[in-house]
């Protein structure tokens, strides 16, 4: 089925955003790790929210053996993962909504440490997983973002970015009747944005090699992270990875590592 067009109503090929599951009931994917009953002191387990990339589904990350391993029963962490009402949500309006009752869902079911509920995503999820934890920075502890698109493809290091200047003033000109796709399904430009993440610890992986979001997104998005103010973060550029190289690798020892003992900040 072709789906609710989202918000930005570009009916773009690649990656434009629509909600294709519709309706009360609403899938998600939960891996409950192997490990003990958690912290002797609470009982509680640590939680992350998964985030699916474009295309992808609640599965495609959680179902992976070394992701229960090494974020799962290695951390004592439960991992769910939302469809975000379909393939294409960008984890905005209908998509953020199935995400955040996702969360509210497992929490009731459950016994997590509130002070040790994170995010992270691919792709698509990097975009909405870094959204998340800019917009609700009192609730998650930390955040591991691969690959993620910045929510404008013209992203780049560029001073003044000779671009975004172009797009707009094209845009100016043509108005409606050229619609630009530089968006692609995103609402906001999370670039702009990173100094939320003052108080939420992050880890950002990119690969120079990158068909879809490309270096410059990449390297856009590390040059707005270390003009951030106070904002703790680790940045990696892999120089021979393209983009689903860490997905088929299915190696995230260090971001999980990074994440081991973080703690929210209120």
């Amino acid at each position: 089925l072709t789906g609710i067009l989202g918000r930005e109503e570009l009916d773009s090929s690649a990656c434009g955003q629509y909600f294709h599951f519709v309706g009360k009931y609403q899938p998600y994917g939960i891996y409950i790790p192997k490990t003990g009953a958690g912290a002797a002191n609470t009982g509680a387990r640590s939680l992350q929210l998964i985030l699916h990339g474009c295309e992808a589904n609640h599965a495609s990350q959680t179902n992976q053996p070394n992701m229960q391993k090494q974020f799962g029963d290695d951390l004592n962490r439960i991992l769910v993962s939302p469809l975000g009402r379909g393939p294409y949500g960008f984890y905005s309006d209908l998509s953020e909504r199935d995400s955040l009752d996702v969360l509210d869902d497992t929490i009731a079911n459950f016994k997590i440490d509130l002070d040790r509920v994170l995010v992270g995503g691919y792709s698509m999820g990097g975009f909405g997983s870094t959204r998340l934890a800019i917009l609700y920075p009192d609730r998650f502890a930390g955040l591991s973002n691969w690959v993620g698109f910045t929510g404008n493809v013209l992203n780049t290091p560029l001073p003044g970015n000779p671009l975004v200047q172009g797009e707009q003033a094209l845009q100016g000109v043509t108005g409606d009747a050229l619609p630009l796709r530089g968006r692609i399904g995103g609402d906001m430009n999370i670039s702009n944005y990173l100094g939320n993440l003052r108080h939420v610890p992050s880890t950002h992986s990119y690969g120079a090699l990158d068909e879809l979001v490309q270096v410059t997104t990449g390297l856009d998005w590390g040059q707005k992270l270390g003009a951030a103010q106070d904002v703790i973060y680790e940045f990696y550029m892999h120089l021979a990875a393209e983009h689903l190289t860490f997905m088929a690798l299915d190696d995230w020892a260090k971001e999980a590592a990074y994440t081991k003992d973080l703690k929210r900040v209120k």
